[in-house]
C-alpha cells in the first residue's frame, strides 16, 4: 500500500478543533492518521512547512455539466483545493430530455455551453449574451441564466434561432442516462447532479412550458422527476426567477417538492426576486416547504441593488424563524458583489416568453424600443427590476456565442 507522510503543515481536519502543526500520514486513499508528529518509515515525505493541509472544498453550486465532457476538466478546480462539485442549479439540467433533447439543449446552452455547432447558433438568437453585474450593483445571479428557450417555446421555437446540426452532440432522454455518461467517465474529483425543473418543464410541455400545465403534462412532467430522483439526482432545482420556471403554479410547484420531500431530498431554489422582491420570495419558498416538508436550500443568497443591504437582515429573520420553527433550510452565498446571466433575463417576464423572432422584430420598432425602456425605467410589483436597482452601468457584456466581443 503506498504511504505518503505529509510533514509540518498547518492542519484544519474539518471538525472545528483548533488548527495546528503537524504531520498526516496516508494510507492508500485514507487518513491514516493527524498528530504534532508522526514516526514512521517506508513512507514517501513531502514537507508541507508554511502550508494548510485540510480536507477538499465541497463546492456547491456549479453549472458545470456540460464542462464535465470537456478534455482537461477539473484542472482549475483541483488546483484551488476543490475535491467535490454539485451541477444541476437554478432549474438548468441536461437531463431528463424526453423528446426534446435539442430544445433542452439550445435553452441551455447560455448558461450550460454549446452542445454543438447548431446549438451555438441557435443560442445566439437565444439571447445568448452574457454580463456580469457591477462590484456595487450585484446586478445578476451568478451564471444562471434564461434563454430564449426559458421562455417554453418548445422544440418549434427553439429550432427557429438554430444552426445546422453540425456537432450535434449526445441527448439524454432520461436523467439516468446523464449519470452513466458520467459513470463512463474517469472524473478528477467527486460530482453530483440535480434536476432541474425548466429543463423538465420543457421536457414535458415543450411548446406549452410557458402556460400553466395541463394534468397531464404535470403527471408527465413528475414522472420525470420521479425516475431522475431514483435514478440518483440529489434533488430538484428551481430557478424562479426565470422562464419557464417562473410560469410555475403554486400546485406544480407543490407536488414537485412533494416528490423531492416523499425521498428524502433537497428542494435548491434560485428566489423568484432577489431585490425588492427578496423577503417575499424567500416567504414564496418557505411556505412550499412548510406545505410539503421538502429540505430547502437558497442558492446564492443576496439582495441586489446598493440601496437594499437590509433586507438581508430580514431575508435572514425569516430564515432562522423558519428552523426554529422546525423546517430544515439552509442557505448558500458567495464572497463578491457581482454576478452573471444573460442579458435576456433582465427583461419583463413577458418578453422573456416571446418567440426569439418575435422579440427581435419589436426590438427593431423604435417605438416599442421606447415602450421597454419606460417599463425597465420603474419598478413593478409582479417582478424585480435588477437594471433599476443595480443601474446600466453596472452591466458588462463578457460573451456572446457566436459573436466577438
Amino acid at each position: 500500500m503506498e504511504r505518503t507522510l505529509f510533514r509540518g503543515a498547518r492542519i484544519v481536519d474539518g471538525t472545528g478543533a483548533p488548527s495546528f502543526v503537524g504531520d498526516a500520514l496516508i494510507e492508500g486513499v485514507r487518513v491514516a492518521a493527524l498528530a504534532p508528529e508522526i514516526r514512521r518509515g517506508g513512507a514517501r515525505e513531502i514537507d508541507c512547512a508554511g502550508k494548510v493541509l485540510c480536507p477538499g472544498f465541497v463546492d456547491v453550486h456549479r453549472h458545470i455539466d456540460m464542462a464535465i465532457f470537456a478534455d482537461g476538466f477539473g484542472q482549475a478546480e483541483l488546483r484551488q483545493g476543490i475535491t467535490a462539485s454539485l451541477a444541476g442549479h437554478c432549474g438548468f439540467s441536461l437531463a431528463p430530455a424526453g423528446n426534446y433533447g435539442r430544445a433542452v439543449r439550445i435553452r441551455n446552452a447560455p448558461i450550460l455551453g454549446a452542445g454543438g455547432a447548431g446549438d451555438s447558433a441557435g443560442a445566439v438568437g437565444a439571447g445568448g449574451v452574457g454580463a456580469t453585474g457591477g462590484a456595487d450593483g450585484a446586478a445578476c445571479a451568478d451564471g444562471a441564466a434564461g434563454a430564449d428557450g426559458a421562455g417554453g417555446v418548445g422544440a418549434a421555437g427553439y429550432a427557429d434561432g438554430a444552426g445546422g446540426a453540425a456537432g450535434e452532440p449526445q441527448d439524454f432522454p432520461e436523467f439516468s442516462d446523464y449519470l452513466d455518461a458520467l459513470a463512463a467517465r474517469r472524473l478528477p474529483f467527486h460530482v453530483g447532479a440535480m434536476v432541474g425543473a425548466g429543463t423538465l418543464r420543457v421536457a414535458a410541455a415543450g411548446d406549452d412550458a410557458a402556460k400553466p400545465m395541463s394534468p397531464k403534462a404535470l403527471e408527465a412532467m413528475l414522472a420525470l422527476l420521479r425516475r431522475a430522483l431514483d435514478a440518483g439526482a440529489f434533488g430538484l432545482s428551481l430557478g424562479l426567477m426565470y422562464a419557464p420556471d417562473c410560469f410555475a403554479a403554486e400546485h406544480e410547484l407543490d407536488a414537485m417538492a412533494a416528490e423531492v420531500a416523499r425521498r428524502g431530498r433537497v428542494l435548491s431554489v434560485h428566489l423568484r426576486g432577489e431585490g425588492r422582491a427578496l423577503v417575499s420570495s424567500i416567504d414564496e419558498v418557505l411556505a412550499v416547504a412548510r406545505r410539503t416538508g421538502a429540505a430547502l436550500h437558497i442558492s446564492h443568497l443576496k439582495s441586489t441593488g446598493i440601496d437594499r443591504a437590509a433586507l438581508l437582515d430580514q431575508a435572514m429573520e425569516r430564515i432562522a424563524g423558519a428552523v426554529a420553527a422546525g423546517l430544515s433550510v439552509s442557505c448558500d452565498a458567495y464572497p463578491y458583489s457581482a454576478g452573471s446571466t444573460t442579458l435576456l433575463t433582465r427583461l419583463p417576464p413577458e418578453w422573456q416568453a416571446m418567440e426569439h423572432r418575435a422579440r427581435s422584430a419589436r426590438l427593431r420598432d423604435p417605438a416599442e424600443r421606447e415602450a421597454l425602456r419606460r417599463e425597465l425605467s420603474r419598478e413593478h410589483s409582479s417582478w424585480d427590476n435588477a437594471l433599476l436597482a443595480a443601474g446600466w452601468e453596472t452591466v458588462v457584456p463578457v460573451g456572446a456565442p457566436g459573436l466577438a466581443m
